[in-house]
């Protein structure tokens, strides 16, 4: 208990209420299993013909298995308390809330289009649940506000820029585990770059201003009485202005030749071991010497020594 107590402590009142709320839905669903999780699930079906539109927000709180709900739960403790410290408690909040919102309306918009335009009618029965939309859309804000301009390690194996990385990250998540709603991370991302282009800042948040006088309000002193709440901090700059589309299509270009010498650099590792001495032999792709018949060899040379070799030399002098 002391170590709960110690963990929690720590962590900023949104990013701790998440954690706390998803887990606790879980035990209940796990236990009771009240909901059942097919009636709190994404599925466009039932949220615009059957009108089921709490599934909007609690699709996004219900998990589907232990492994998947931890597995959320470690990425938001790590990613939603750096982002929270950055952004302010409050501004924090909303951003979960909106991000939770618009993660699933762009969800439904692209299964309507899909079954009206192109009568392509299969995300209109899926199902999808979990908080890792939401997860893409905060990372999308990460990566530009804490990271911008830096390099993302890719596993350990592939360092690729940050606006990137969610992309790349995107793809090769669903590449090892096909089974993941591509089209819940996708939303995700989606959202977070409304969110990062400033277009939430026109339509639902509020201004920095009206964020500081929330921190202000004495129904939240509660709140901003807490050790680790976070103010709104003033000048923070989130939103990206303008796109030089050039010089995105000349970092594309780099980044993708840079991630194919990496990863056949590491297949080389994976497949002949790592050291420079004892791969000193081996080289990738190297041309095999060539011999033609009644050409001088050096018996002295190593490549001869293999009595194959030299057995095969001698029939072909002898049919000389």
């Amino acid at each position: 208990m002391s170590r709960f107590n110690e963990i929690s402590s720590r962590l900023p009142p949104t990013t701790f209420g998440v954690i706390v709320l998803c887990c606790v839905l879980y035990l209940v669903q796990a236990i009771a299993n009240a909901p059942p999780l097919q009636r709190v699930t994404m599925c466009p079906h039932n949220v615009i013909v059957l009108h089921e539109y709490y599934r909007i927000m609690t699709s996004a709180l219900y998990h589907g298995g232990l492994l998947h709900i931890t597995m959320n739960m470690v990425s938001t403790l790590a990613l939603s308390s750096l982002l929270e410290r950055e952004l302010g408690t409050i501004r924090h909040f909303l951003s979960v809330l909106v991000a939770i919102l618009f993660t699933s309306l762009i969800y439904l918009l692209v299964a309507l289009i899909a079954s009206d335009v192109f009568a392509y009618n299969a995300l209109m029965y899926q199902q999808a649940a979990g908080f890792s939309g939401v997860l893409f859309h905060m990372l999308v804000l990460e990566t530009s506000l804490v990271g911008a301009g830096g390099d993302r390690t890719l596993f350990g194996f592939v360092n690729v820029p940050s606006w990137l990385y969610p992309w790349v990250l995107l793809v090769v998540l669903q590449l090892f585990m096909p089974n993941l709603s591509l089209l819940g991370h996708l939303s995700g991302m989606i959202s977070g770059h409304f969110q990062l282009y400033g277009i939430f800042d026109v339509l639902v948040l509020p201004s920095e201003d009206t964020l500081r006088n929330m921190d202000q309000w004495r129904c939240l002193q509660w709140l901003a009485r807490l050790p680790q709440f976070a103010a709104t901090p003033s000048g923070l700059t989130l939103t990206r202005s303008s796109v030089n589309f050039p010089q995105l299509q000349c970092n594309c270009g780099r980044t993708t030749v840079r991630c194919v010498v990496h990863a056949m650099e590491s297949v080389k590792v994976i497949i002949f071991g790592r050291g420079s001495v004892a791969n000193a032999n081996i080289q990738m792709c190297a041309e095999q010497p060539q011999y033609h018949i009644g050409d001088e060899r050096d018996t002295n040379d190593e490549t001869l020594s293999d009595p194959l070799l030299l057995a095969a030399g001698e029939r072909a002098s002898e049919m000389v």
